[in-house]
Formats: C-alpha cells, sequence, structure tokens
C-alpha cells in the first residue's frame, strides 16, 4: 500500500511546482504599470514645455525729464504671450502703461526691444511688437469650450524671476464685471485657483494639450501679507483673439502721449520675495526707493535711498503701476502720503508735496 501511493505523491509535488513556475513567469514578464499619478504628471510636464517657450518676460521702464536730462523713474516686470511669428506680443495693458523702453527676454535669455503697437484700457490689453523676437507661437485653443473643474496651467514670470508654471483648475468659466482700477471693468473672465502673483501679468492661461485659454489679468490678494488667495482671473482668448487680429491688419494710430504725472524726485522698482523676506516687508506688496534726487520735493520731505514703500494715501501699494496712478491723480500743490519702512523695521509717514507744472 505505501508503494503504490508514491507515484500520486510526484505528480501532485510537479504539478504545484509547474503552477508555481507559470506564475512566476507571469508576474515577472508583465508589462509595466503607469499609475494614473504618473500621467497625470507627465501631462502636466508636456503642457508646461509647450507653453512655457512662447511666453517672455517683459521689463519696461518710465523715463522721466531730470534737470534737463531724461532719467529712469519707475520699473515694472510682467509676462506676455507669442502669439504669431513677426513678433507680436500679447500682454496686459497695465503692465506697459506709460512706459518708455520695453525690452523682451525670450525663454532661452536673448533679449529684444519691443514698442506698443495698441491698448484698451477697458479690456486690459496690450499688444506689443519685438522685431528680430525668436520665440515660438503660442498654440491658441477656445475658450469657450474650458468647463468647471477642468485642469489648467498659468505660465508667467511673478516677482521677475523667471518663467514659472503654477497647476490648478478652472473654478468658473463667466464671471462678470471685474472691477480693476480707477472704476474699470473686466467684462468677462476665467477664475482659476492655478497659483498667480504680481508680475504674472499678461501670462497664459493653458489647458493640459498645451493650447493657451485666457490672458491672466488680475488677483485677489487681500490677506495680511498680499500673498494669493487661489483666486486669479484670465480673459478668455476667445473675446480677444478678434480686436488683436484688427490691430495686426490696421495698426491704430499711436495715441498721443498722456501729460506725465509730475516727477517728485525718486526712482522705484518692486522688492523681489527674497529680499522682502529679509527686511520684514510684505511681499509683492512693496515698493523700494532706488534714487533720491536733490533739491526735489522727496528730498524735501526727507526720503532716502533704500526707503521701503509699502502705502500711498493710506492703502497698501501694490505695484509700481499702481504708485504711479497715486501720483497722477494729484494736483501742484496738494500733498501725497506715503508710508515707508526704514532700517528700524517701524512704519514712518511721509509728506511729499507736489510741485507745480
Amino acid at each position: 500500500m505505501t508503494e503504490s501511493g508514491r507515484p500520486w505523491f510526484g505528480y501532485v509535488v510537479a504539478f504545484i511546482g509547474g503552477a508555481a513556475l507559470c506564475g512566476a513567469w507571469a508576474w515577472f514578464a508583465r508589462p509595466p504599470r503607469v499609475g494614473a499619478a504618473s500621467a497625470a504628471s507627465d501631462q502636466v510636464v508636456q503642457a508646461a514645455g509647450a507653453v512655457r517657450r512662447s511666453v517672455v518676460n517683459i521689463e519696461s521702464l518710465t523715463m522721466r525729464s531730470v534737470a534737463g536730462r531724461m532719467r529712469p523713474v519707475a520699473k515694472q516686470t510682467a509676462s506676455g504671450i507669442v502669439i504669431n511669428d513677426a513678433g507680436h506680443i500679447m500682454t496686459n495693458c497695465h503692465a506697459v502703461d506709460g512706459a518708455s523702453l520695453i525690452r523682451i527676454t525670450e525663454p532661452d535669455g536673448s533679449q529684444v526691444a519691443a514698442q506698443i503697437v495698441a491698448t484698451d484700457a477697458d479690456r486690459d490689453l496690450a499688444l506689443l511688437m519685438a522685431p528680430g523676437l525668436k520665440a515660438p507661437a503660442a498654440a491658441i485653443g477656445d475658450s469657450d469650450a474650458v468647463q468647471v473643474g477642468q485642469s489648467v496651467i498659468a505660465v508667467g514670470n511673478p516677482f521677475g524671476i523667471g518663467i514659472t508654471v503654477t497647476l490648478g483648475i478652472v473654478s468658473a468659466t463667466d464671471r462678470r464685471n471685474l472691477p480693476l482700477e480707477q472704476g474699470r471693468r473686466l467684462p468677462r473672465v476665467i477664475q482659476t485657483d492655478a497659483a498667480m502673483n504680481h508680475g504674472s501679468s499678461g501670462g497664459a492661461l493653458a489647458t493640459m494639450d498645451g493650447k493657451v485659454i485666457g490672458l491672466c489679468t488680475a488677483i485677489l490678494a487681500d490677506g495680511p501679507e498680499g500673498g494669493p488667495l487661489g483666486v486669479g482671473f484670465a480673459i478668455p482668448m476667445n473675446d480677444l483673439g478678434g480686436l488683436v487680429a484688427e490691430w495686426i491688419r490696421h495698426p491704430p494710430p499711436l495715441r498721443p502721449p498722456e501729460e506725465a504725472p509730475p516727477f517728485l524726485g525718486f526712482s522705484y522698482s518692486p522688492v523681489p520675495p527674497a529680499v522682502a523676506a529679509q527686511l520684514g516687508a510684505p511681499p509683492g506688496r512693496c515698493l523700494i526707493v532706488l534714487r533720491v534726487w536733490p533739491e526735489t520735493p522727496a528730498e524735501a520731505a526727507k526720503m532716502h535711498r533704500g526707503d521701503i514703500i509699502v502705502g500711498a494715501e493710506g492703502k497698501s501699494v501694490l505695484s509700481a503701476e499702481h504708485l504711479r496712478r497715486a501720483i497722477a491723480g494729484k494736483k501742484a500743490g496738494e500733498t501725497l502720503v506715503l508710508t515707508l519702512m526704514r532700517g528700524g523695521g517701524g512704519e514712518e509717514t511721509v509728506r511729499v508735496r507736489m510741485p507745480a507744472p
């Protein structure tokens, strides 16, 4: 009886061993699986690579006559989208308004000069022309097809630190009458939680297939430190395309330059975030005084090089453009109230009297 049972035992062992070998072969020979997270990450990488090569940095310089010589008095940094191979760049009107000189930095670091072709303050839109621009045109998508909850990326140049990509979703597709400065309102915008900061103005809001569907233009930043609140707005490209095409076909005559606001005798520039942190100043919401000219209203008000401007007329200063408009709103003989941070860390108030024209 014991002899006759041995063959059956061998058959069972052989069967189990064969099954184990087959299972092991199937495990190791299976094709690699790509997780959903990895696939989504790859999609963001591809979209960012496609869009960022068509987004440029815009530096605008405002010049004023000081003692008979033209001097730089304000500098702004923003973003722009290349829209064709001829060198046309779309950006926000407020990013270049009042600029005397405009310089474009391409993604590869090369720089070219640009000039304003046309602006529309009511739509916060400006079209620039940069002869010799090498950056390729962006792929433009259908902004009317965008849906709430759809993933998007924002590509811009916040704080002038270089091209930056952030990821978010579309929070709303049809926000109406967004209030801006000077009582103006944007007719329609796309809302997103993709992070935008000062300097992202004129950047691209794009879909995951690398197509630009919005021109980044505004954020909500009412927190105590002026940081973004996860609410950014972009003008739909479908609302801008017709006007830009008309500007390209028939460039409008350049509007006469606006009367320059009186020069108070100091130049200023946005404070980089890292420097603001070291100084204890609110990031993205302050300007640094670069120079104070002698025998000017700024010197009379005892302003100094290195002062950090954090407020004007009792309100936070969000950008060089905000300060420029505050100055422009004053008449000769009136006083501009500025809030400064100095070496001691506290805030001081100075009163700068507007000069006669």
